[in-house]
């Protein structure tokens, strides 16, 4: 493992994964994309997205796929890949993520993720009422 080539991507599943099959039929990868929220606001002071293509290699790998549907919050870690491939006598480039792991994200949907600012913004807002309350040395 390459630890200048790793990274970890948190966002949501754009659609349902593919599954690549072998000439005998057996899947062997999942091609997937994620969408990544960037972490500032463009010129509208709204959020840009990455759509970051990823590949997940293995057979007993491929059983966590199954469980993953579309617009589910996950955390994977993996590598960065380059491949070029020759189709109709012209070279096409292409980069990915080569998936290590998969994790589900404690929010487990866009909407879901949604709610849970707002309840960790009114979780704040007690936090902080409770704690003028005392004269506590610390706030």
């Amino acid at each position: 493992m390459n630890p200048c080539n790793n990274g970890v991507y948190n966002g949501w599943m754009v659609d349902k994964p593919i599954i690549i099959r072998n000439e005998k039929g057996s899947p062997y990868q999942a091609r997937f994309t994620l969408k990544v929220k960037r972490e500032y606001r463009n010129k509208n002071n709204r959020y840009d997205y990455d759509y970051i293509p990823m590949r997940l290699f293995g057979e007993s790998r491929l059983k966590l796929i199954e469980n993953i549907k579309k617009g589910d919050a996950l955390a994977i870690s993996g590598a960065m890949r380059s491949g070029c491939y020759e189709k109709d006598g012209n070279k096409i480039y292409e980069i990915y993520v080569n998936v290590d792991s998969i994790s589900f994200s404690p929010k487990n949907s866009e909407k879901s993720a949604v709610e849970g600012t707002n309840q960790q913004k009114k979780s704040n807002t007690f936090i902080s009422d409770i704690m003028e309350e005392f004269d506590l040395p610390f706030k």
